[in-house]
């Protein structure tokens, strides 16, 4: 969860640096995953699951390389950018 937490907004997070670093610390590829529905498996302030269809999509694979005009903020950025096109 590129923005630190679970959100049902992500749209309106702040989106944090930390899995830019471990992307450009890794040197690993980076699958991108949008998750629709485990809002209703696990709503705010419920105890329980609730049983309902969830849906998940994997993007391609992305890769970053050590580049000094690189910041971990920007491969942040992409990152949830490429997420956000897997939920049309």
């Amino acid at each position: 969860f590129p923005e630190g937490t679970r959100t049902l907004d992500a749209s309106k997070r702040k989106i944090q640096a930390g899995v830019g670093l471990i992307a450009l610390k890794s040197q690993l590829p980076v699958v991108p995953v949008f998750i629709d529905g485990s809002e209703k498996v696990l709503p705010p302030g419920a105890k329980r699951l609730i049983r309902h269809n969830v849906t998940i999509r994997f993007g391609k694979p992305l890769k970053f390389s050590r580049e000094k005009t690189v910041s971990a903020s920007n491969i942040s950025q992409k990152i949830m950018q490429n997420i956000l096109m897997l939920k049309q």
